[in-house]
């Protein structure tokens, strides 16, 4: 659940920024965009983008913040908590948290594989993290004879879910977004999480 908040924040606010009478704003949001987090240098996280900030100073900041004095939080929570102070903006720790939380489960709902195989497919192309293969594959799909057999293999697979939206003439990025919109692995997830509030996905 805190994941698909923190997504509607993220496209909340870009939304917003989009405002054509906000041209400086969406300037600003431009630039954040165009940023590297995964290799950015923070003082906060090392290499491997693990946090080095105290408990003590931890600790002060998630007090700042709307977490409960003894809520455990998870790895994008703690991040929210770092980098929130460290940028000292909310766009920016959004996007940094986004990216840098990126899961390999994630990763496979864009191509209808399991996770562990598109780990292995990104490996052999020497890309370490999840986020930077989906970029890559949406932005390059005929870059490798991979990648060109990646996008091929992943209509088949659209083919055989029957969607009522035709593929015809979709970009690699428009089919990796049908992906991800119904893949059977992240709609167990949203089940799973509608479940848990006593609610349930609506069946057209």
């Amino acid at each position: 659940m805190k994941n698909l908040l923190f997504l509607i924040a993220l496209i909340t606010s870009m939304a917003s920024a989009q405002n054509p009478k906000e041209p400086a704003r969406q300037k600003a949001l431009d630039s954040l965009l165009k940023i590297d987090w995964l290799e950015y240098n923070y003082r906060e996280l090392d290499e491997d983008h693990k946090i080095l900030t105290s408990s003590d100073q931890f600790e002060t900041w998630k007090a700042g913040m709307n977490f409960k004095p003894n809520e455990v939080l998870d790895y994008k929570d703690s991040l929210s908590v770092v980098l929130n102070n460290e940028l000292k903006d909310g766009n920016a720790a959004r996007i940094a948290i986004l990216r840098l939380s990126y899961t390999w489960d994630r990763a496979s709902w864009s191509v209808l594989l399991p996770a562990t195989e598109v780990e292995a497919i990104a490996a052999k192309q020497h890309i370490k993290h999840p986020y930077n293969f989906v970029t890559n594959l949406r932005e390059n799909p005929k870059e490798s004879a991979a990648n060109r057999r990646l996008i091929r293999q992943l209509k088949s697979r659209l083919k055989k879910l029957k969607l009522e939206e035709s593929l015809k003439g979709l970009e690699a990025s428009e089919l990796m977004k049908l992906a991800f919109q119904y893949s059977p692995e992240r709609l167990k997830v949203v089940d799973s999480i509608l479940a848990s509030q006593g609610s349930s996905r609506r069946k057209d």
